[in-house]
């Protein structure tokens, strides 16, 4: 099931530049839709749909950001229940800077709903500090507890399991979360800067 939703996941992306070429009307209902499937692939039931899903994303940020821009609070919702996941963290840090950049996408946002970008953030860097901590307090050569999969025969496709890996570039993800602090502290406004 999952190699079925992720082809067709990758037949929907073509999609979204349908969506702009529709008259007004049918525009935002098809780009609605586009935008709820995506959504759907994230942290779904299907393994491996949600960095493919993401990306498409950031596509309807820029081709349909009206549908996007509507359904803002459900995707940022989804992110940050998604944050834990190591394979994704760069790759939701990286959409949330792409919509920090384009002032159509955020101009009707909420205070709460950019704090909550800010609590994404914070709570991942918060994360990393107490891993590093964690792995300079522990002595070298500590043998791992065995997986609750040890006795099982668990095997993945080799593409998904590539799917599913962490990028191992925790600099760059931590630069990514202060990189989207800065954005998004500069896209508030004046009176805004304040409360945040």
């Amino acid at each position: 099931k999952s190699d079925v939703a992720l082809c067709m996941f990758n037949i929907l992306v073509p999609l979204i530049s349908y969506a702009t070429m529709k008259s007004e009307a049918i525009q935002k209902g098809f780009g609605d839709d586009l935008v709820r499937s995506f959504l759907s692939g994230i942290g779904g039931a299907w393994e491996g749909t949600s960095r493919g899903c993401i990306h498409a994303l950031s596509i309807c940020s820029l081709e349909i950001p009206s549908s996007v821009a509507g359904l803002y609070p459900t995707i940022i919702d989804k992110m940050s229940k998604n944050m834990t996941q190591a394979h994704l963290t760069a790759h939701i840090l990286e959409f949330l800077i792409e919509v920090a950049l384009l002032p159509e996408m955020h101009s009707n946002f909420h205070p709460d709903e950019i704090k909550m970008i800010f609590g994404i953030c914070i709570q991942f860097l918060e994360k990393t500090r107490e891993q590093y901590a964690s792995s300079v307090a522990s002595p070298p050569g500590r043998m791992n507890p065995p997986s609750r999969y040890s006795g099982m025969n668990f095997r993945r496709p080799p593409f998904r399991q590539a799917m599913l890996s962490d990028i191992g570039l925790p600099q760059y993800a931590a630069a990514l979360a202060y990189h989207n602090m800065i954005f998004w502290f500069l896209s508030l406004r004046l009176e805004d800067r304040k409360s945040t």
